[in-house]
């Protein structure tokens, strides 16, 4: 029963390459029978950044798995940006940073090919603005908004 779970989810995350290929090379949408429930992983922003890799380097593990890597490296960044802000000093920052890249989450989202690390870094980011906004509060000068 597990292995043929397992099975069905290779041969998905398989097919989600192959639309990111004909996306990138033939300009055409992914598949309508694909965007399924089985493929609620693969939002499509996350599909459009790992078609970049796919673009750069072909159809390889190396340019499926490009992009996901690159973002949890720049997610490493992310976490000291938000220690720093959170503790106030860079070596708080960059011990929040260095346990964060030596978890083994950090390591298996950058290497599997998927759209995780990209929602990790964007989060982590946001986490960070937050703070940013809590700690300075609202400048008057500098509000997008006014009421």
């Amino acid at each position: 029963m597990l292995l043929t779970h397992l099975k069905y989810a290779i041969i998905n995350l398989l097919s989600q390459y192959e639309n990111q290929y004909k996306l990138v090379f033939y300009d055409k949408e992914w598949d309508k029978e694909l965007n399924d429930s089985a493929s609620l992983p693969f939002n499509n922003d996350g599909k459009i950044i790992l078609s970049a890799g796919i673009a750069m380097f072909g159809m390889n593990t190396f340019g499926m798995r490009f992009m996901p890597a690159v973002f949890a490296v720049l997610t490493v960044l992310a976490v000291y940006f938000l220690g720093k802000t959170l503790f106030s000093s860079k070596t708080g920052g960059v011990i929040f940073a260095l346990i964060y890249a030596a978890s083994g989450m950090q390591i298996s989202l950058g290497r599997i090919g998927t759209t995780d690390s990209f929602l990790v870094f964007f989060v982590v980011l946001a986490y960070q603005q937050m703070l940013t906004f809590l700690k300075n509060g609202i400048d008057d000068n500098k509000r997008l908004l006014s009421c």
